[in-house]
């Protein structure tokens, strides 16, 4: 077993590693991802498509409201509606990924690994047996 077969288990087990942080939107849903939430009964909405905000409402009664209070209300919309859209993620990443696959590929990828090590291990015992039998 050379030490290119051992760099090249290494580096596609580096390359699967990385692939869930290439994260692109498009590879979850064709649809939109969105989030709404809503404060002051109703008249305060927020609404996040795809991780940015595409709809922010104050309706005229609700500018009437003290300053504290119109704040806490502001944050409890737009909490709601990060909290919507954070469900709305997980559940259209749920429903795309292949957990099975997932194992599947890591048990092949487990094995394959222990298989080349193994040989690299056997190589290595040679080559010292080799080695002690010209010394001697």
């Amino acid at each position: 077993m050379s030490t290119t077969d051992i760099n090249d288990l290494f580096s596609r087990l580096a390359d699967r590693a990385a692939q869930p942080a290439q994260f692109d939107m498009s590879q979850v849903t064709s649809t939109p991802v969105e989030g709404r939430g809503s404060g002051a009964d109703g008249r305060i909405l927020v609404r996040i498509v795809n991780g940015t905000v595409a709809e922010f409402d104050v309706q005229h009664p609700a500018l009437r409201l003290d300053r504290q209070t119109l704040c806490a209300e502001l944050a409890c919309a737009v909490n709601g509606a990060l909290e919507s859209y954070q469900a709305a993620m997980m559940t259209a990443v749920q429903s795309r990924t292949d957990f099975g696959a997932l194992s599947e590929d890591l048990r092949e990828m487990q094995a394959e690994s222990m298989q080349t090590i193994n040989a690299y291990t056997d190589r290595m015992m040679d080559m010292l047996f080799e080695a002690r039998k010209r010394d001697a």
